[in-house]
């Protein structure tokens, strides 16, 4: 690996991330920007939704639901960190080649070792490829099934498993959730149209070949690993190998020995930074168009939206405000940028279903960044006009309101991005998914907007790491 002279400061990252990200210059197509940002997070259904919201111009959920469910251009895959993402099917195999068959065998150890434990049979590991086999037979019967659908042609489904004992924790989980997980990862079956509205966290399930040709995640890993990278830096990078190492959740020496493969290069960092900064050789070029940014600009994006949730180290972007909008396991809500860096978090103001947003002290007294902020606001309204479940309705004026962060104990007092709000949200949302209840279609994602007396509402699902 090659040490290179280049300088690449904030400054210019920032630049890069505008360009690179859509949000300075909208995106072509669903399919571009899906493919362009490496995968759109898709642990709350909502959230591909509005990341490509705020990156294609005048796209629809209606848009979205026929690259999805009509022309299947794009497919949900669980990749990198088990988190679930939405992208094309291509690079979707690539990801189940340098990711997710890594943790597969794994996954299936856990299920194998809970039926033993649990006396469900003798032989775990029988039992479960037996359960797995049916349920992909009945799912190709049927052509299109839900959970509850396969249970009642594979028994097995309906039985359930206990976890956490003697633990705060601990509850029960079905058979049907553990099997179509697994099934999921392994490649043989995926997510297809929700019940209900594209709000909705309860899927159908289809055979994979429905989205993909055969040979779906056989891709070479070493080659999968490399090509996953290259298009990291190329849509990502500057970034450090703690960044590369944590969104792609491999280990130190997969990450360093794929850096290598590439022949990417360090570049000097800003001061201050622990970590040289990795970039594609061929993109060292300063007077590269992708870094110029012609107008400033402003975005509204979701919780756990792809550019907030691109790196490990983000002071770059964030600064010293990290507590604020990120809960205990890394996981961002929504956000509000302008010209590279957050300036501040926005959410449906409570009992008002109008868009709000809170910026901290520092970079909110720029009123043309006020005002950016408020016509995207308006903008998201009009996003939505047919699908009243949505966290903002368009019958109600949309408005931003601003108030000062200084520290996280005044956001804890505002209600703002706290920890605990995040938690019991996400802990409502994966529940909702397992019991197979109905979701909560007035779900919100992360800040929720101040009220007279300073208390905000449960907060949105975030993006599962264990």
């Amino acid at each position: 690996m090659n040490l290179a002279s280049d300088h690449v400061d904030w400054a210019e990252r920032r630049a890069r991330l505008g360009r690179r990200h859509f949000l300075a210059v909208a995106g072509s197509s669903i399919e571009d920007v899906a493919d362009g940002m490496v995968g759109l997070h898709s642990s709350d259904p909502i959230t591909p939704y509005l990341s490509l919201w705020a990156r294609v111009a005048g796209v629809t959920p209606d848009d979205i639901g026929d690259a999805l469910y009509t022309r299947r251009a794009l497919i949900r895959v669980h990749a990198m960190r088990r988190t679930l993402f939405v992208v094309g099917p291509g690079l979707a195999s690539t990801m189940a080649a340098a990711c997710t068959n890594s943790y597969v065998a794994r996954e299936r150890a856990k299920l194998v070792k809970l039926v033993e434990q649990q006396g469900l049979a003798a032989d775990g590991a029988a039992w479960v490829d037996r359960v797995a086999t049916a349920t992909v037979e009945a799912l190709r019967v049927r052509g299109e099934a839900t959970a509850v659908q396969l249970t009642a042609d594979v028994p097995e489904l309906a039985l359930r498993l206990s976890f956490g004992s003697d633990r705060t924790w601990a509850g029960t989980v079905g058979v049907s959730t553990r099997i179509l997980f697994l099934l999921a990862t392994q490649g043989r079956i995926a997510r297809g149209q929700p019940l209900g509205t594209w709000v909705s966290g309860q899927y159908r399930w289809l055979p994979m070949d429905s989205f993909a040709a055969d040979g779906f995640g056989t891709d070479d890993p070493e080659e999968a690993r490399q090509e996953l990278v290259r298009r990291w830096l190329a849509t990502y990078g500057p970034g450090t190998t703690t960044d590369v190492q944590w969104w792609t959740g491999w280990t130190k020496g997969q990450t360093m020995k794929t850096l290598a493969a590439l022949e990417a290069v360090e570049v000097d960092p800003q001061k201050g930074s622990e970590q040289p900064w990795w970039l594609l050789a061929d993109d060292l070029t300063v007077e590269d168009p992708h870094q110029t940014v012609s107008r400033p600009w402003v975005a509204l994006l979701p919780g756990l939206d792809p550019t907030v949730m691109g790196w490990k180290q983000r002071q770059w972007y964030v600064g010293n405000h990290a507590a604020v909008l990120f809960d205990r396991n890394g996981n961002a809500g929504p956000t509000v940028w302008a010209n590279g860096r957050i300036i501040g978090g926005w959410s449906q103001a409570k009992g008002r279903r109008r868009a709000g947003a809170t910026a901290r002290t520092g970079l909110d007294r720029c009123r043309g960044r006020r005002v950016g902020a408020r016509r995207s606001a308006r903008r998201l309204v009009g996003c939505h006009p047919d699908h009243s479940p949505v966290p903002i309705a368009a019958r109600h004026r949309a408005g931003v309101r601003l108030k000062p962060l200084t520290s996280p104990a005044t956001a804890a007092r505002s209600g703002v991005g706290t920890r605990h709000r995040h938690r019991g949200g996400a802990r409502r949302s994966r529940n909702a998914d397992r019991t197979g209840d109905r979701p909560n279609h007035r779900r919100e994602w992360s800040a929720t907007a101040p009220t007279r007396r300073g208390r905000g509402e449960r907060t949105g699902a975030g993006d599962r790491r264990r």
